[in-house]
């Protein structure tokens, strides 16, 4: 590999480094607040007591319920509603938030204030 190869792929991996941004740690900290999907159907408001208050609307369609909080480990958490418990896992940079459920669902969601 030539020396200009080697420079270009040097500066192309710092400036994904650098625009990639650097994931939350503090699950237990960062989830805290109000979230929304992607396509604006969800908001999930997660509060500090360890409560999920969930919206989902849709053109005919609005659905509000409530489920409890459990943290598994630093990237999983278990939300459990009053008919059924999911578990997530859970990556967070900045104001983005993915869940993955455990049979591969992706949820995007963006904080909101």
């Amino acid at each position: 590999m030539n020396r200009i190869t080697k420079l270009t792929i040097i500066c192309i991996s710092l400036i994904l480094f650098a625009c990639g941004g650097k994931e939350n740690t503090d699950l237990q900290k960062d989830i805290f607040g109000k979230w929304q999907s992607s396509d604006k159907s969800l908001i999930l408001e997660i509060s500090k007591g360890g409560k999920i208050h969930s919206i989902h609307e849709s053109k005919n369609f609005k659905d509000e319920t409530k489920a409890d909080l459990i943290f598994i480990d630093d990237t999983h958490i278990v939300g459990v509603w009053e008919t059924s418990v999911q578990i997530w896992s859970v990556h967070i940079y900045g104001d983005k938030m993915t869940l993955t459920s455990e049979d591969a669902e992706k949820l995007k969601m963006t904080r909101i204030k």
